[in-house]
């Protein structure tokens, strides 16, 4: 059906007014509100803008803090980069309180890094995990003056020595075989040692007879940072 079209209207039709009644003026404008009603909805608005204004702010302002997946020494964080360094996805581990950086297989845990006995400065150590049951460590002990002749350690009073190098410095690769006496002996281990800035930097290698691939591979990543 098509829409009537009321225009112009039937003026034979009864009872259809052209205008108004008298004394009854239809009025164009919508009606005007209270200064009340309008100082209330600006007064809302304003505060909307204010705590809408905060969020983004301090959102803008929140920065995320980068640690390492494990830290017992909050001073002294390590830092794991993830971003993969070849096409093993190998990534890099820094710390730039204990001054050295190295890469790392991507599945690394750091169990514990921290500072420990009497020294001035003291001694540090963090703790590796990787391959899920390989681990090793990163000791800085205080050289106290003494050069890498003098690093000695009851330990290695049968294990076998050899020259090498760790991070273009002078080092001394050690082998020691389990010992110790009961049902719990000390590992077997290797362990490579260097003096720097003060520090015996040694890197052992737990229940390692001969450096693997993975284990050569942090050691000539390894390099001082400071």
């Amino acid at each position: 059906m098509e829409p009537q079209n009321n225009f112009p209207p039937n003026l034979n039709q009864p009872n259809v007014p052209l205008s108004a009644p008298m004394g009854e003026p239809v009025s164009l404008l919508a009606p005007q509100k209270s200064p009340r009603f309008l100082r209330l909805a600006l007064l809302i608005v304003g505060i909307l803008m204010i705590v809408g204004g905060y969020f983004v702010l301090s959102k803008q302002l929140t920065v995320a803090p980068v640690v390492s997946e494990k830290n017992n020494t909050q001073e002294n964080p390590g830092i794991i980069d993830k971003t993969p360094v070849d096409a093993l996805n190998w990534v890099t581990y820094r710390n730039e309180a204990f001054g050295f950086e190295m890469q790392v297989p991507s599945d690394i845990i750091v169990k514990f890094e921290e500072e420990y006995g009497y020294s001035i400065p003291k001694n540090k150590l963090v703790y590796f995990v990787y391959n899920a049951d390989k681990y090793f460590e990163v000791r800085l002990e205080s050289a106290d003056g003494k050069l890498l002749d003098d690093y000695k350690n009851y330990t290695y009073a049968f294990s076998s020595r050899q020259e090498t190098t760790l991070a273009d410095q002078r080092a001394v690769l050690f082998y020691q075989p389990a010992y110790g006496e009961g049902g719990d002996p000390f590992p077997e281990h290797v362990q490579i040692v260097t003096v720097h800035n003060g520090y015996f930097y040694a890197i052992t290698f737990f229940e390692v007879k001969k450096l693997s691939a993975i284990e050569k591979k942090i050691l000539s990543t390894f390099k001082f940072t400071k």
